[in-house]
């Protein structure tokens, strides 16, 4: 029976059973974690335990907003630029805001930075199926008063075509309209609205003739690139209390139950899920803590830093390997690696038998 299994790992490699060994292995990593994070303009990826900090960009501009792609393979962020006399001269968008910030997407390990956009983009957060990317431009700026009109867009994500741009523009207010996310059903767009309160939007275009955003009730903040459960069933977000504190709520958008997950003076920012759900990252008064999903249990992954912005976004779990978290349970998702694992040694074992018994005849 070792040896059949041994020879259809070989001839089947993807058989299901393969396959989903292979899978249960990967999908551990994914669990174990790779953040993203943005230190006071530059970008590094570490593990979510805080171990292997990693450099990949470093240039003399900033860089910001870093965001996972959903198979976890690229990142999208914006590189600010001072405009110059020519560019200026060229271009409106460069006069009424004078730190351009472009759109850029690279490999994981910091390779091939390509720019998509050329133009006030921000904030960028990646549709589910990868093909789109929206982004926040700032249309125009009051410098004396400090007033800004930024509108929410959507992109393809290897750069082709038209930006398409969903929000509508109010003729008697100028309104600041920052942070898309995705819904995980890629139908619709959250967005943070001037005041703070978030906000949903068709992610196709015009409803009615008319593209409405509603907003979400009970809830107010700001979101990080993946503040949603991976089911779409709850959001976290920075929230502030009576004394303007931010701190980190989590809301039902069934019931709108709105839970505090954290009560600190330090100044914390927007929090990310986890790929399964069971923890949140989130950036507090210059270090990187992880916490249980319920708040309990918040722990500095990373050393502390003089950093006055840190973002973070955690690595999604690709696709393929998203039936297996359906179980709902770490401990049978680790004994499925297990299991997994040790099926691959015993038929590597098995097949070294099968060829040792060969040579000797």
């Amino acid at each position: 029976m070792i040896i059949l299994l041994a020879l259809l790992a070989v001839v089947m490699p993807c058989s299901l059973v393969g396959c989903t060994a292979l899978q249960a292995i990967q999908r551990e990593s994914f669990l174990d974690g790779k953040l993203v994070i943005m230190l006071d303009g530059d970008i590094w990826t570490m593990n979510a335990n805080g171990s292997n900090l990693t450099q990949l960009t470093d240039t003399t501009e900033w860089e910001l907003d870093p965001t996972w792609s959903p198979d976890g393979t690229k990142i999208a962020f914006t590189r600010e630029r001072g405009s110059s006399s020519a560019s200026a001269s060229a271009s409106a968008d460069a006069d009424a805001f004078p730190q351009r910030p472009d759109l850029f997407v690279m490999n994981a390990d910091g390779s091939n930075q390509t720019k998509l956009l050329e133009r006030n983009a921000m904030e960028p957060g990646w549709s589910p199926d990868g093909n789109r990317i929206a982004f926040s431009s700032v249309e125009w700026m009051e410098h004396d008063t400090g007033a800004v009109e930024a509108q929410i867009y959507v992109t393809n994500a290897d750069g082709s075509g038209t930006p398409k741009r969903l929000t509508t523009d109010d003729p008697n207010a100028r309104e600041e309209r920052r942070r898309p996310v995705w819904l995980p059903d890629g139908n619709k767009i959250a967005f943070v609205s001037e005041g703070g309160g978030i906000y949903v939007i068709n992610a196709l275009g015009q409803e009615d003739g008319v593209n409405r955003a509603r907003p979400l009730p009970n809830a107010a903040g700001s979101l990080s690139p993946r503040p949603w459960f991976p089911d779409g069933t709850e959001i976290v977000f920075v929230g502030y209390d009576a004394n303007y504190t931010p701190d980190i709520f989590k809301l039902n958008v069934s019931t709108l139950k709105k839970t505090r997950l954290t009560e600190s003076p330090g100044e914390e920012g927007p929090p990310t899920w986890s790929p399964d759900g069971t923890k949140i990252a989130f950036p507090r008064s210059g270090r990187i803590y992880v916490m249980n999903a319920d708040g309990s249990d918040p722990t500095p992954v990373s050393e502390p830093t003089e950093a006055t912005e840190v973002a973070l976004d955690w690595r999604p779990m690709p696709t393929y390997l998203q039936p297996l978290a359906q179980t709902g349970s770490p401990f049978l998702v680790s004994a499925l690696a297990l299991a997994a694992a040790l099926m691959l040694v015993v038929s590597g074992v098995a097949l070294a038998l099968v060829r040792r018994g060969r040579a000797s005849n």
